[in-house]
C-alpha cells in the first residue's frame, strides 16, 4: 500500500509539473506568443518554458498561467482522496515559488516549509485512512 502511494505521488509531481508549463505555453499561444519548447536545466534542476514574444507586456500573465493551472489542476486529485489534493496543493506551490520570484516575493522557504508540514499531514491521512479504518480496533490518536 506504501508503494502504491509513493507511486501516485510521483505520478501527481510529474503531471503538475508538466501541467505547469504547459500553463505557461498555453497562454503565451493565446497572447499570440511563440512557446518553442519545454525544457529541463539539469544544473538547477528545474524545468522551464522557452518563449518567444515580441513584447514585454505579456509577461506578467504568461508567468502567472503556470501557478494557476498547477492550482487548479491539482483540484482532480480531490477525486483520489483529500491526502493527495493536499500533497498536490503543497507541491504546487513550492513549484511556484520560481515564478513568483519574478515579482519579487520570495516564497521560497515559506513554500518548502509548507510543503514539508502538509506532506506530513497528508501522510497521517493516508496512514488514518488505510491502517486505522472504521473496522480496525487500533487506535490513531
Amino acid at each position: 500500500m506504501i508503494k502504491k502511494y509513493l507511486a501516485f505521488q510521483l505520478l501527481i509531481i510529474i503531471s503538475l509539473i508538466s501541467i505547469h508549463e504547459i500553463g505557461h505555453s498555453i497562454m503565451a499561444h493565446i497572447l499570440g506568443c511563440k512557446s518553442k519548447a519545454i525544457l529541463f536545466d539539469s544544473s538547477y534542476f528545474l524545468p522551464y518554458s522557452y518563449i518567444e514574444c515580441y513584447s514585454n507586456k505579456y509577461e506578467t500573465l504568461i508567468t502567472l498561467a503556470g501557478p494557476i493551472f498547477s492550482f487548479l489542476f491539482s483540484f482532480i486529485f480531490l477525486i483520489f482522496g483529500k491526502e493527495y489534493f493536499i500533497f498536490s496543493i503543497s507541491f504546487s506551490l513550492i513549484s511556484s515559488s520560481e515564478d513568483l520570484s519574478f515579482f519579487y516575493i520570495n516564497i521560497y522557504p515559506f513554500s518548502f516549509l509548507v510543503f514539508i508540514a502538509l506532506q506530513f499531514y497528508s501522510s497521517i491521512i493516508f496512514i488514518r485512512k488505510h491502517y486505522y479504518g472504521k473496522n480496525n480496533k487500533r487506535s490513531f490518536w
